[in-house]
């Protein structure tokens, strides 16, 4: 697989990745060196043995899936708290789908989606979705990406996604999907005014 190609504005942001859950340190990482690392296999075998885990002993999957290396989708910290710079995309988490590879194919498609593909666990999507880079107003985008997923598609999103320093676990799909014309999602379309004060 080639490098893949992704839209302007996206293929030069840095993203923070982490050894693990439990890492305090990351270091920087390209979306592109990210998405072509999962739809190649870099981390198959480790995601392999994982799903194997989940129908006799899904306990253990999910603790040891804590161990995946992890990227901060939105943008790249100092630690795992502080935002050094906002990187204008939102995780996207799906979970527990009856048709994760019809999601990821769906997602894939759309106009605001950057990257869709299966979680390590294979019963679900990871969606990267491109956003306004205002880290003041990434709640506004999540809620705006609810609802849109929700409208669009009777998609729930993960209410864990509105964290900006949300962890997205590293997966493998060979079927990634790339949109390398990705546009931001127009977030005030798809939230409600914000109560002004009335004297």
């Amino acid at each position: 697989m080639q490098a893949p190609e992704l839209p302007e504005g996206v293929a030069d942001v840095e993203l923070s990745m982490f050894k693990n859950a439990y890492a305090k340190e990351g270091l920087p990482v390209k979306p592109g060196a990210l998405l072509y690392a999962i739809a190649s296999g870099h981390w198959g075998l480790e995601i392999e043995e994982l799903r194997k885990l989940i129908p006799d002993d899904p306990e253990a999957y999910d603790s040891q899936k804590r161990n995946l290396r992890a990227v901060t989708l939105s943008g790249s910290f100092r630690g795992r708290s502080e935002l050094l710079q906002h990187s204008g995309l939102l995780q996207g988490d799906f979970d527990k789908l009856p048709n994760p590879e019809e999601v990821r194919d769906l997602l894939g498609a759309d106009p605001h989606t950057v990257a869709a593909f299966l979680s390590p666990s294979g019963q679900g999507v990871k969606a990267v979705l491109r956003i306004p880079a205002n880290p003041d107003q990434h709640l506004k985008s999540f809620r705006g990406a609810e609802a849109y997923f929700r409208e669009r598609y009777a998609l729930k999103l993960d209410q864990s996604c509105k964290d900006v320093n949300r962890l997205c676990f590293v997966s493998h799909d060979p079927e990634l999907r790339i949109n390398p014309d990705a546009v931001r999602l127009d977030v005030d379309a798809w939230t409600e005014p914000e109560p002004q004060a009335s004297f």
